[in-house]
């Protein structure tokens, strides 16, 4: 054969051999959903459980569906899931269900937002479903029935994005594949808590208050519930959650056992395990005290890494489990003799020469928020109560009280959290924030009497409610939705500047970006001194992320002009 033609006969071979694999790739992503779709678990007499769970009932204060029920009081959604798992979540899908299309959009436009290439998106959507195939091995069966039930009863907004079924329980997932996905994204904010008892409250009660951080707009927000929930085996618990969450983030169970969670970095890596909120589920359902509770997290295999504060008010005790996928650790109280605080970072010597969390401790926000808490705490030591407390959750500044603008991610307040919450857990007191985030009011609910309440009674103790907080109001949360969309438009170089940095300026003129922006405008102007002089007051007031290298390289530019 001559060489040409056989150069040609292999060139061929190889072209045929490329396009087959292109075809079958193409064939395999497009039915990988039918390929890799979960397998819902068995629940016997379904269709006759089904058809006697359709009729909501809805009353002049509530509505209810076999022996659950839902009720909105005072800006709060409360719902109380009574029975087996699957009659749990089905009922919760009739009665707050409604809710999760929006909160499902919210998820995806904020994936949209960060990732941007719609065919990235779509690759991580097929990637995910081979991923996460066997993710159903990493839950009971009682979670999986439950999460089944739900998915039954919601509206299904979005069908080519798989069934109700896999995406509800993708979704229980999602704290920890966001960290795990997202971890650079997500180290600039995250969540803040403490406890204090004895010598450094009041009257010795146990105070813990706690903002869960999630960037994602208000829809969150908004559509927050208290989920109660009375399962047919275990302990009653409550958990400040979303509809069709069947973990927890922050709850409290009949025992006055409370537990949140804090996301951390390590270097331990594991692909796939339980969700960490669905660790922290079981705890609220089976663990009476510290110790049950720290015996379950031990056992339990989990694939990021994470805080779990948790406190016990019958004994007034406080622990923080610094987890990993790989080690457990029990850190106590150790800077105030009887008040701790937790960020992001961990204090667990094993996890100090880690890479990642070196970074993350070096570039994150978690040593501010700690620092800053601890000042907050010294200075109130001995007088913390729900009010300090709620003072602590809304403060806005730095370590000795430098300003640093609002809606910022050094501060404990960056006016982002999706829950705030403060526990007396002596007392047997929950107090919710209403919002917008926590600056609206604080309204208490018995945690000693709301498992036994009938739902025509009101839930809030309005004696006891913590008032609207009077510096960042509710109104100045609107502003600074407002400002923050200034923000994104002067990012995106849309609309007139002067507009912007004017708005900008008078909402959040304190800002490091508000000042960037204003910098921006002079050098649009070639006012190159003014400038150059705006920016230089932009790195001095906390910038972070990529924002210090983007205003040394606008001051550099300017250079001596």
């Amino acid at each position: 054969m001559a060489p040409k033609k056989k150069w040609r006969t292999i060139l061929r071979r190889l072209l045929y051999f490329f396009t087959s694999v292109c075809v079958l790739l193409c064939i395999f992503f497009a039915f990988v959903e039918e390929l890799f779709e979960y397998t819902p678990p068995h629940i016997d007499n379904l269709e006759q459980r089904l058809a006697s769970l359709q009729k909501v009932q809805v009353h002049e204060t509530h509505s209810q569906l076999a022996n659950s029920w839902s009720k909105r009081e005072q800006n709060l959604l409360f719902l109380m899931a009574k029975g087996d798992p699957f009659t749990v979540g089905y009922t919760s899908g009739k009665l707050v269900g409604q809710i999760a299309p929006k909160l499902e959009d919210a998820l995806l436009q904020r994936v949209e937002e960060i990732v941007g290439n719609t065919s990235l998106i779509w690759m991580f959507r097929k990637v995910g479903y081979v991923i996460y195939s066997d993710l159903q091995q990493y839950f009971s069966n009682d979670i999986l029935q439950e999460v089944y039930g739900y998915s039954l009863a919601v509206p299904d907004k979005h069908p080519e994005l798989g069934s109700s079924y896999f995406r509800a329980l993708n979704y229980q997932a999602a704290h920890d594949t966001g960290h795990r996905v997202l971890e650079n994204v997500l180290s600039l904010q995250g969540c803040t808590s403490f406890a204090a008892w004895g010598e450094s409250t009041t009257n010795g009660n146990l105070i813990i208050g706690r903002n869960f951080d999630f960037e994602i707009g208000d829809v969150f927000d908004r559509f927050k519930i208290v989920q109660v929930v009375i399962p047919d085996k275990g302990i009653p618990f409550l958990s400040v959650s979303w509809p069709g969450m069947s973990g927890a983030v922050s709850g409290v169970n009949k025992y006055k056992l409370a537990v949140t969670i804090n996301a951390g970095k390590s270097d331990h890596v594991k692909w796939k395990a339980t969700p960490v909120t669905i660790v922290v589920r079981k705890i609220l359902q089976h663990a009476k005290n510290i110790s049950e509770a720290a015996s379950i997290l031990k056992k339990s295999s989990t694939y990021v890494s994470e805080s779990f504060l948790i406190g016990d008010g019958k004994t007034n005790e406080v622990v923080i489990i610094e987890k990993s996928p790989s080690i457990t650790r029990m850190r106590r109280a150790k800077h105030f003799s009887q008040a701790i605080v937790c960020a992001n970072h961990f204090f667990a010597k094993e996890f100090a020469s880690h890479h990642n969390h070196q970074i993350f401790v070096r570039e994150g926000s978690s040593p501010k928020r700690l620092e800053r808490m601890r000042e907050l705490i010294k200075n109130s030591y001995g007088k913390i109560d729900p009010q300090v407390a709620a003072s602590i959750l809304r403060d806005t500044k730095l370590k000795n009280n430098e300003q640093i603008g609002l809606s910022h991610l050094h501060s404990i307040n960056p006016s982002i959290c999706s829950h705030s919450v403060i526990f007396d857990l002596t007392a047997g007191i929950l107090w919710i924030n209403s919002g917008p985030n926590q600056s609206g009011r604080y309204l208490p609910i018995s945690i000693n009497d709301i498992f036994t309440q009938q739902p025509q009674k009101s839930f809030i103790l309005d004696e006891q409610i913590i008032d609207a907080d009077p510096l960042v109001s509710p109104e100045k949360v609107s502003q600074l939705v407002s400002w923050r969309q200034n923000v994104r438009l002067w990012k995106q170089k849309k609309g007139q500047l002067e507009k912007i940095v004017a708005e900008m300026h008078e909402v959040n003129p304190q800002h490091f970006l508000t000042m960037v922006a204003a910098g921006d405008l002079d050098f649009q102007h070639k006012r190159y001194k003014e400038a150059r002089k705006k920016w230089q007051k932009a790195l001095k007031n906390h910038p972070y992320g990529e924002w210090i290298s983007d205003i040394k390289t606008r001051i550099k530019k300017v250079g001596d002009q």
